[in-house]
């Protein structure tokens, strides 16, 4: 009798995250991923990983208290609870954030063109958070 034994670990997710938030920009009327931002903690650390944003690529360690603030941030600004504001019937480019911890996520899709304003301001507050956090990171 052969008994295979697969120890748990207690990643959180199923990528081995213990907390992921990403923004990525896709192209229309054909979806194509043109760049994507994430920020994600693993037992390893806590890492950026930008991805062709400005035509430019780099993974490397994230400050933490640069972490907290994000983590705050998106959390103050209802990043779980979030739905998106982009109708599949549209023609433009979107964005999608991201964001997993534990055993929970959420994704949604926010339309890139139309003016966002009222509620939907916070959707612009994130967008701008994610790019001045890359634009910051690829400067140094």
């Amino acid at each position: 009798m052969l008994v295979l034994i697969i120890p748990a670990t207690g990643s959180g997710t199923d990528d081995g995250y213990e907390y992921f938030a990403s923004l990525s920009y896709f192209s229309r009327p054909v979806t194509f991923k043109e760049w994507s931002i994430s920020v994600y903690r693993k037992k390893q650390g806590i890492f950026i990983d930008i991805n062709n944003y400005k035509n430019r690529t780099l993974k490397r360690p994230f400050d933490g208290d640069e972490y907290v603030k994000l983590v705050d941030f998106l959390n103050r600004k209802g990043i779980w609870r979030l739905k998106g504001n982009y109708s599949k019937k549209s023609k433009n480019c979107y964005y999608e954030m991201k964001v997993q911890s534990g055993g929970y996520s959420n994704s949604f899709r926010i339309e890139s063109g139309p003016v966002l304003s009222g509620e939907g301001s916070r959707y612009r507050e994130m967008i701008r958070y994610f790019t001045n956090l890359a634009r910051l990171s690829l400067e140094d």
